[in-house]
């Protein structure tokens, strides 16, 4: 539900309908709201756009739009995973 509300939102901040919102809207829409976010509810922004990010994907997914969302959040996953095993390695070095 909130996938949709976050679409609904971009679709009106261009004046479209839902129907006609494009990945570039999306980009364009989730900016606009990162820079709201960060006015008004400062460190908030991951969670405002959150739903806007999975209806992005879920867009992609379907066909609708031909942009895959960004994936800021898989590499910086992928970055703390790395930092685990750095870490992990380090301890086991420590036993041996």
């Amino acid at each position: 539900m909130r996938q949709w509300a976050a679409v609904v939102r971009v679709a009106a901040l261009h004046q479209v309908t839902p129907d006609q919102v494009t990945a570039t809207m999306l980009q364009a829409g989730r900016t606009a709201l990162e820079a709201a976010v960060r006015r008004h509810r400062a460190g908030r922004q991951r969670e405002a756009t959150k739903a806007l990010h999975g209806a992005t994907a879920t867009l992609f997914h379907l066909g609708v739009i031909d942009q895959a969302p960004a994936k800021g959040a898989r590499t910086a996953a992928l970055a703390r995973s790395a930092r685990r095993q750095t870490t992990l390695l380090h301890l086991d070095e420590g036993r041996g």
